[in-house]
């Protein structure tokens, strides 16, 4: 990849260093030992439980990675589903929750 798109390469880089200046602190924690896998699985279990709960409701969602797509109308109970999925593998923590364009139309939250 360097010899066909070096000035890609050198931009990686660049925001892989920018990225782990500002995540210092956790780096060690990373990867050393099996941490990486412990918090993948705990990613994967958040995961699980906000689909069950949504398809409890009846609600159909796409998960892709750590994000979840469903239709607007439903955006309160997936909200709910994802802070309530979180607050059950991490109790004492707040979950800061990002919203994407939809349609072109920013959801309002």
């Amino acid at each position: 990849m360097k010899e066909t798109a070096p000035g890609l390469m050198e931009e990686a880089e660049s925001i892989f260093d920018r990225f782990w200046r500002r995540h210092a602190g956790v780096y060690d924690l990373l990867f050393q030992g099996d941490s990486w896998k412990k918090l993948q699985y705990l990613d994967s279990i958040i995961a699980l439980r906000v689909l069950r709960h949504l398809l409890s409701q009846g609600i159909v969602c796409i998960p892709i990675h750590d994000s979840f797509i469903a239709q607007a109308q439903y955006a309160d109970q997936v909200e709910s589903a994802m802070e309530k999925s979180f607050n059950s593998v991490f109790p004492h923590l707040k979950p800061k929750l990002k919203w994407a364009l939809l349609f072109g139309e920013m959801l309002d939250k």
